[in-house]
């Protein structure tokens, strides 16, 4: 069963080898909405404090799914986010057209309006006109 509220942690097991892989809850949900995808971004931004200008930011290639210029820290690259006031979550983006998509772990009450106007405010996601979260 999936659990959507930690979309970068899903994993599935296949084959006769019992292979265990993770399922990429982002992909899959823009192959079932027909969204083309125009560009794939990620974002790690403090939560519960201040999100500076010198937050990490970076752009997923269209064929590969870790960072460019990151290495992976895990069999999921997406999954690990710290935790504490001030502790970083990772925003996986995607634009089709005027249309963003933000996929984030949902693990607290915590109110992230502040790092989802960051992410509105760079200059690649230009022409957005409607958010999905």
């Amino acid at each position: 069963m999936l659990d959507l509220r930690a979309p970068f942690s899903n994993l599935i097991t296949y084959g006769k080898d019992s292979t265990e892989g993770v399922v990429d809850i982002v992909e899959s949900y823009c192959y079932l909405k027909g969204l083309p995808i125009e560009r794939r971004l990620r974002f790690d931004l403090a939560v519960g404090g201040t999100s500076g200008p010198d937050a990490p930011v970076g752009e997923i290639s269209q064929s590969q799914l870790s960072p460019v210029g990151e290495p992976s820290r895990s069999r999921c690259p997406f999954a690990e986010e710290t935790s504490g006031p001030d502790s970083a979550r990772t925003y996986r983006v995607v634009k089709s057209g005027q249309r963003l998509v933000v996929f984030r772990n949902v693990t607290d009450e915590t109110d992230d309006t502040a790092q989802l106007l960051e992410i509105l405010a760079d200059p690649r996601l230009a022409g957005v006109r409607q958010l999905d979260v």
